[in-house]
């Protein structure tokens, strides 16, 4: 009896210490103003912390939402396989008031689709993630010393932005799900016929096409991750050119990106740690690439399971070791 009480006291003691800071376990959001150069930009940060285990020792995924900026889609996506396994989900939302679409998708790296001068660099909005790891690291007492993160269509193309512009991030894995085009490594810009694309597609007009970005980039463990039957090519997809000098399609401008990216390290004797995965049978749908599959019930809606994933899903790839 003495010893269960014990146990209870320490249990308490421990829930009790969490919350004293600005996480609690289970399910949650704090607004983040604490990255001093955007702090007039507010993000709200949707995390969720398993309800058993040391929070101290657990690893930390970060999920980049898409077009959608529903930070609190993402995280529910998530948040079955973080309480089972033990791992927390900080799931960073940008809400359009305060980010336009190129601070988010594009990182925030220039200042819209028609003004492409350089910010300066601590305006990026890319160096908000370090910014919110150390603060979580602070506010847990969290020992992590990288984390993971995922992301798919606009949140792949800020995890991309964030990777070339910060090359010194606590990165252990990144995947990038379904991305409509990419930012091409190449320092001299993207040719297409007598154009040559620069910046947000290629690294010309940039600050990043030097070996200082370069290196670390290609040294880190990222995932160039696709659905196999990804072949949208309509209305609300890129259609310009550089788009299609990568592909007609996000399959076929997954697969240029990474063996393009391949070759150009492998010319340039840079050690090169990415992979390509490819999910049978799925499309466009960021659930079912987070699963590798999907299935449907009786009234033909999809159903997700966590026991049931596929060795080419995102958790998978993050976690399935």
């Amino acid at each position: 009896m003495k010893k269960s009480l014990l146990l209870i006291i320490i249990l308490f003691s421990h829930l009790l210490c969490l919350a004293q800071g600005d996480f609690s376990r289970g399910e949650g959001s704090v607004t983040f103003t604490k990255y001093e150069p955007l702090s007039s930009k507010p993000v709200t940060l949707h995390y969720y912390i398993p309800t058993r285990g040391n929070v101290e020792s657990m690893y930390v995924l970060f999920v980049m939402h898409d077009s959608k900026r529903d930070g609190k889609y993402e995280l529910e996506t998530w948040k079955d396989f973080a309480e089972r396994d033990g791992f927390v989900v900080l799931a960073p939302e940008f809400k359009k008031e305060y980010y336009n679409q190129t601070e988010y998708q594009r990182g925030g790296i220039t200042y819209s689709e028609s003004n492409l001068k350089i910010r300066s660099k601590e305006k990026w909005t890319t160096q908000i993630i370090e910014a919110i790891f150390t603060y979580y690291k602070e506010e847990t007492g969290s020992r992590a010393s990288k984390y993971d993160i995922w992301g798919s269509a606009w949140g792949a193309q800020f995890i991309q932005a964030f990777l070339i512009s910060i090359p010194d991030a606590r990165i252990r894995t990144a995947v990038m799900s379904k991305a409509a085009n990419y930012i091409m490594p190449f320092p001299e810009g993207l040719t297409v016929d007598k154009d040559v694309f620069s910046w947000p597609f290629s690294l010309l007009d940039s600050p990043f096409g030097t070996n200082e970005y370069l290196k670390p980039l290609f040294d880190k463990h990222i995932i160039v991750h696709v659905g196999e039957e990804d072949t949208r090519n309509g209305e609300g997809y890129p259609q310009d050119p550089a788009s299609y000098a990568q592909g007609q399609n996000c399959n076929e401008r997954a697969r240029y990106f990474y063996n393009e990216s391949k070759n150009y390290a492998k010319e340039n004797k840079m050690k090169f740690k990415w992979e390509f995965v490819e999910v049978p049978g799925v499309g466009s749908l960021s659930r079912s690439l987070v699963y590798g599959l999907s299935s449907r019930d009786r009234n033909n809606n999809r159903v997700y399971d966590i026991n049931r994933v596929k060795k080419t899903a995102a958790y998978y790839l993050l976690f399935g070791y």
